[in-house]
């Protein structure tokens, strides 16, 4: 297990439940902050996160399509709804 995962605490998705104020809120400012900066213009980005009140730090890329996929997830949340991950699976093709 390493460092950050050791902090972890699991909370309910929005799977089954909508965002509440606070999510809301916190949505809100996180998309401000985000396209303040330009993220998810079609350039890949990277991005530091810094968890309150440790010292830890990460830095990682954040390609362009996961930066589109995390501004679509915080616009439901900062609108107040809650949404659903659907995975695809690759297709096996004969050939």
């Amino acid at each position: 297990m390493n460092e950050m995962s050791a902090h972890v605490r699991i909370v309910a998705t929005f799977k089954n439940r909508l965002p509440d104020p606070d999510e809301i809120e916190n949505a809100k400012r996180l998309m401000d902050f985000a396209v303040s900066f330009g993220i998810g213009e079609g350039e890949s980005e990277e991005v530091c996160l810094a968890l309150g009140g440790n010292e830890v730090q990460q830095t990682a890329a954040l390609a362009p399509a996961l930066a589109a996929s995390l501004l679509e997830m915080l616009k439901h949340v900062s609108n107040g709804r809650g949404f659903r991950l659907i995975p695809i699976e690759p297709e096996l093709t004969a050939q």
